[in-house]
């Protein structure tokens, strides 16, 4: 018989390293939304909690020509330094205004306190586009 017990977190030096903050969420990113607007939920973290940020994605969206679904699957590595916020992912490449996957941008950015994904539409296609999010969040030790 094997025992099992939840993963707590590792620390090295001073950064602790966490178990996935939650089981995962899906978000539909509407087809109208044409300037940044946060994704919301699980995506948006008290910027004193953590500084980086690894989100596994899925994004689904149809292609308005031929009308087959698309997809894409990645991970975002997203990161601040309490005064400025930056997105990199290591297959795409990014145009300095975020990440853009199937005419979706992504990017981060720090508000109010907050330090959260953000997207926008590049253009209205009539289809709205599904993201599928799991996270590790890196803590920032307390003193």
């Amino acid at each position: 018989m094997r025992y099992y017990t939840r993963f707590q977190g590792i620390t090295l030096s001073d950064v602790t390293i966490g178990p996935t903050s939650e089981d995962g969420a899906e978000f539909t990113l509407s087809d109208t939304q044409l300037s940044w607007a946060a994704v919301g939920g699980i995506t948006k973290f008290d910027k004193d909690e953590s500084r980086a940020i690894k989100i596994n994605y899925d994004v689904e969206r149809e292609d308005p020509v031929s009308h087959r679904l698309e997809g894409l699957t990645g991970e975002f590595t997203c990161r601040h330094d309490g005064t400025d916020a930056w997105v990199d992912d290591e297959y795409l490449d990014s145009d300095g205004q975020g990440m853009n996957i199937l005419g979706v941008q992504f990017d981060v950015r720090l508000n109010s306190g907050d330090f959260e994904l953000i997207y926008k539409m590049q253009s209205s296609t009539g289809y709205d586009a599904n993201l599928r999010v799991k996270m590790l969040k890196f803590a920032i030790p307390s003193p």
